[in-house]
């Protein structure tokens, strides 16, 4: 058998397996289908349990609508499948072009907030974009770091750009500085366009969004009222939202590694060595297994994302 043929049984038997697992696993995604309200879930709630110090339930998220579907979104799904998490998918039915669908996504997730039973005002939800990114951590570990800021605050993904607002606007201009040391992503200067992969996360990615369901609920109470006032998107609304104190980045990425402009600080490890997956800044590396890491900060992130790139 010619090296080629080789390659491609191996890519068939793969192919195989993961839809065998996808079969076997599907049962535990919820969506509707009645076209009620053709952006909410719908399905007995199956979240994540006993994650953090405080035993919160989690509710994953997942924004998508079947026209936007495709291998990505198959890549995403099983990420979330074979980790432990129950995710629920938002807008499967719904039909629009991309600036709809934007505004879709932040109308679903508000819709679950104000109507999904069962909510608990303490529980927490997090919602990632479900398309060209990838879990790789358990929800437990997820919400026992986000636990650890001390905080019920929402929190983001942390970008190195400020997109799409305008330099001059406060939202781009007038936001916290990072507590990453200047120097972690390499020398460059921090406000031009030319070094824009030197510069440390600063603003916001609107791709993943986790917080208590309270303070869920009127932060996008507040989206949705915003969105029609402007052209910008809901990243837009939450770099004004970093301005205005409420709500704080995954500086670390911790959480959240956002690819964007940073895609030289991320390498995958692949090694055999177990390690807890609360311990992220591991060294040296060959201790690792295969995760995906920032060897900017040495952190392993919960979430990790291709995006502008190719998984």
């Amino acid at each position: 058998m010619t090296s080629t043929h080789c390659a491609r049984y191996l890519r068939l038997s793969l192919i195989l397996f993961v839809a065998i697992l996808f079969l076997l696993t599907i049962p535990a995604v919820r969506y509707r289908t009645d076209g009620l309200w053709p952006w909410q879930s719908s399905g007995s709630p199956e979240p994540a349990t006993g994650g953090g110090a405080r035993g919160r339930k989690l509710f994953h998220l997942l924004p998508i609508n079947r026209g936007g579907s495709g291998q990505l979104f198959c890549k995403v799904l099983m990420s979330s499948l074979v980790h432990g998490y129950s995710p629920i998918i938002l807008n499967w039915e719904a039909e629009g072009d991309g600036s709809y669908m934007q505004r879709m996504k932040v109308a679903g997730v508000y819709q679950f907030l104000l109507n999904f039973p069962d909510l608990d005002d303490d529980d927490v939800v997090f919602m990632m974009d479900a398309w060209d990114v990838w879990l790789q951590l358990p929800p437990q570990t997820l919400l026992e770091r986000y636990e650890e800021h001390g905080s019920d605050m929402v929190m983001i993904g942390a970008d190195k750009a400020c997109w799409p607002n305008e330099w001059e606007e406060p939202a781009c201009s007038d936001v916290p500085e990072s507590p990453v040391p200047k120097i972690a992503y390499g020398e460059g200067e921090e406000h031009d366009g030319v070094h824009r992969n030197t510069r440390r996360p600063r603003w916001a990615n609107s791709g993943t969004v986790i917080g208590p369901i309270k303070t869920m609920r009127a932060l996008y109470k507040d989206l949705v009222s915003r969105l029609p006032q402007t052209d910008s998107s809901d990243q837009g609304i939450f770099n004004e939202f970093l301005h205005e104190g409420r709500i704080t980045l995954d500086y670390w990425s911790r959480l959240f590694w956002v690819n964007a402009d940073n895609v030289d600080s991320g390498i995958i490890v692949n090694t055999r060595h177990p390690v807890s997956p609360v311990k992220d800044n591991i060294i040296p590396y060959h201790l690792l297994p295969p995760y995906a890491v920032s060897f900017a900060n040495g952190r392993i992130p919960c979430r990790h994302s291709f995006q502008r790139s190719s998984p």
